[in-house]
């Protein structure tokens, strides 16, 4: 017998920003719509452009803080 895994709260959740995750993503726009037909709904999705020279340049951590910033 194979178990799935339904994933948790956390599970949908990004661990250094605390957004959601594509879990997350894919999972509560539905529920929040099922739990609230007819109702408006709105999603929002930001792409940091160049971020991985940020990285290069000046490291992990910084790159962090510039990853957390944002999703504050």
């Amino acid at each position: 017998m194979t178990l799935i895994h339904e994933p948790e709260e956390g599970d949908r959740r990004d661990e250094l920003t605390q957004l959601l995750n594509r879990e997350g993503g894919i999972r509560a726009p539905a529920e929040t719509i099922g739990a609230s037909p007819g109702r408006p709904c709105g999603v929002l999705i930001i792409d940091i452009d160049h971020f991985l020279p940020v990285n290069e340049r000046y490291g992990h951590a910084v790159g962090d803080v510039a990853l957390r910033e944002p999703a504050r």
